[in-house]
Formats: C-alpha cells, sequence, structure tokens
C-alpha cells in the first residue's frame, strides 16, 4: 500500500467516529461487490481486509450517510476515497466518488442542463420588463428578468443585466440547499430544491428539510412540495390554487425522484 493511501486509510480507520469508518468501508464493499478493483489491488489492501470483510455489505445509501455529514469528516472521507482510486489507477472516474449518485449538498451547484430548463418559460422565462408577480411577506411584487423580484414598475434592463441578476439569485438560493439540506442528495434533488426554494422561498424549503427531508423521508418532502400550489394574485389577499404553480410542483417532485439508480449498469466513463 502507497504512503498516501496508507495514511489517508489510516486517517479514517483511527478516526473517533465509527460512522465514517463505516461508511467508508461500506463505500469500498460497493466498488468490490461490482468488481471494480482487481483482485491483486484488493489482496494488497491488507490493513483493511479483515475490517472490510467484518462489515455489513449492506449497500451505499444516504442512511448510511447521513451520520458523517460534518464538513471535517467529508472532507476525511474524499481524502481516503481519493487516495483508494489513484492507487487502483483509477483517479480519473469521478462517478466512483459517489457510486450511487449521493452527494453532500456543499458538494453541488446547479446543473448546467437544468440552467436552460430553469430558464425556459417553463419554470421561469425570461421579462425584461417589470411585472406584477404575487405577493411576498404580504406586500405586492413585481419582478423582472428570470423571476427576479422586488423590481419598480416601469424598469427595462437588457438581456446581460437578466443574466447577471440570475446569477446573484443562483448564487444565493443554491446556498439555502447548501445550508438547510443535511442529508446526501442526488444532482436532481438539488436542482428541484433549487427551483422550489427560488419559487416558494426559503422558508418553504426550511420547513420541508426539517419536517421531512433530513429525516430521509423523500415521498413526504415531494407531498409537500406539491402542496405549494396557491398563490396571491396581485392586488388580493386570498390565496387559490394556481395552474401555473401546479404544473411547475409536478416537474419540481418528478425531477426530484429521478434516482441515479442506472449507474450499476452503466460502463465506466471517464
Amino acid at each position: 500500500m502507497d504512503n498516501l493511501l496508507q495514511k489517508s486509510v489510516e486517517d479514517i480507520v483511527s478516526s473517533s467516529s465509527k460512522e465514517l469508518e463505516s461508511w467508508f468501508l461500506k463505500w469500498l464493499n460497493s466498488l468490490k461487490e461490482r468488481n471494480i478493483f482487481s483482485k491483486d489491488f484488493w489482496s494488497n489492501l491488507t490493513t483493511l481486509k479483515k475490517d472490510i470483510e467484518d462489515t455489513s455489505t449492506t449497500t451505499y445509501t444516504p442512511e448510511s450517510a447521513a451520520n458523517a455529514s460534518s464538513k471535517g469528516s467529508e472532507e476525511k472521507l474524499n481524502d481516503a476515497k481519493h487516495a483508494v482510486l489513484k492507487a487502483a489507477g483509477l483517479e480519473h472516474y469521478e462517478n466512483l466518488m459517489h457510486p450511487d449518485g449521493f452527494f453532500s449538498a456543499w458538494d453541488l451547484d446547479l446543473s448546467d442542463s437544468f440552467l436552460d430548463e430553469f430558464k425556459s418559460s417553463e419554470f421561469e422565462g425570461c421579462s425584461l420588463e417589470a411585472y406584477p408577480d404575487g405577493t411576498i411577506n404580504g406586500k405586492p411584487n413585481r419582478s423582472i428578468g428570470y423571476g427576479h423580484s422586488w423590481a419598480t414598475e416601469g424598469d427595462v434592463i437588457s438581456d446581460d443585466q437578466a443574466d447577471q441578476l440570475l446569477r446573484e439569485d443562483i448564487a444565493e438560493f443554491a446556498g439555502y440547499v447548501r445550508e438547510y439540506v443535511t442529508v446526501p442528495i442526488t444532482q436532481n434533488m438539488f436542482d428541484a430544491l433549487f427551483s422550489f426554494t427560488y419559487n416558494a422561498g426559503p422558508g418553504r424549503l426550511q420547513d420541508l428539510t426539517t419536517a421531512y427531508l433530513n429525516c430521509n423521508d423523500h415521498q413526504w418532502a415531494m407531498s409537500y412540495m406539491r402542496s405549494i400550489n396557491k398563490r396571491k394574485p396581485h392586488g388580493t389577499d386570498k390565496l387559490v390554487i394556481n395552474d401555473g404553480l401546479v404544473r411547475r410542483r409536478e416537474k419540481e417532485t418528478e425531477l426530484f425522484w429521478k434516482w441515479i439508480t442506472q449507474w450499476n449498469n452503466q460502463r465506466l466513463v471517464a
């Protein structure tokens, strides 16, 4: 075993966190079960072999990962994973870092593929002129660009200004997802939660994560998302079901539920 791998593995195995050690060993087992490592490489992991054989072969899941979610633990875990993959000559295969597609929210950002869809009329669309857009905290709101709030009546912007406002809003609302989500999630989940938060507000995300998502209750999390489908028409105080929000919530929950399960049947792609 090379020095980098030896040190990284020792950092994990000698850690005071049994959850961290268990998570790392389960990650190794998940790769062993898929025959990712050669027999020669596996036999060289002599310092871990007994521990690994004694560890449950439960598939890597978000539940097994939830107890190792602190930033320091994640850094230590990722160092060990990188060291193993490098020693095995697989350092270019980043999908092996998270073989079932679950990541800490702190490792994710809005995906480029979803950004294009998010900018379309299916989600936000773009208006270069300020328009009435419901109420926020009981106050009438006007939006501009890609749903940027608190515009002033009569405001007009350029395409470049709309893109700049969107970049600023992405940084803000992606930050809420990272702050409130404490369990591992997929990229699709991150994108869906970003869209939900951008539209419904960080308070709704906090309610969703506290009551459901951070307890790994995905079905109830989606039910909650779907329930946020009402708005107060401009100039009124009455909440009514909005067809556009109903469609948006369906798209968000559909995206949320696109689990990355096809990995088992994929070939390695660098």
